[in-house]
């Protein structure tokens, strides 16, 4: 088997975002950056109905743990000693709260990333004005990153 081939699971559609979260006193202490796969509405739409359709709270943060982990690429979050830890749902699940609820958020497209002071001047411009079409037209921005990728 062409081990090339096969490197990861990941869809070659080319379609993968930065995210950061910057910090919040009192709240998480460190910077989050990742890269992750925005889901599409029609996903986003199956994922919120199967969510409402179970009935336990401890089962629902599970299924969300398990969905954040499966979205994220890569992301710098670390151990004790420095190592990047992996993605999957027991480490999303260790999160703080605030932090696993925002990038829930982020992922389905429903809420914004923060600006990340390192990304480029381009993509600043590009977060901000999906945030501003978002707010201007009352679409998820996950929806108007999709509809301005479409375009080119």
């Amino acid at each position: 088997m062409d081990a090339t081939r096969h490197r990861n699971n990941i869809p070659r559609d080319g379609y993968t975002e930065p995210g950061y979260l910057a910090p919040e006193r009192h709240l998480f202490d460190w910077p989050l950056r990742f890269k992750f796969r925005p889901v599409l509405p029609e996903e986003r739409a199956e994922h919120l109905e199967a969510i409402d359709k179970i009935n336990s709270a401890v089962k629902n943060q599970l299924a969300c743990n398990a969905f954040i982990a499966s979205r994220l690429v890569e992301w710098d979050d670390r151990d004790e000693e420095g190592n990047v830890n992996p993605i999957t749902p027991v480490t999303v699940g260790r999160l703080k709260p605030t932090l696993s609820n925002r990038l829930y958020e982020i992922i389905l497209g429903v809420r914004p990333s923060d600006c990340d002071p390192e990304w480029s001047d381009t993509v600043k411009h590009e977060q901000v004005d999906a945030e501003y079409q978002s707010a201007k037209f009352n679409k998820p921005v996950g929806t108007v990153k999709l509809e301005e990728s479409e375009k080119n």
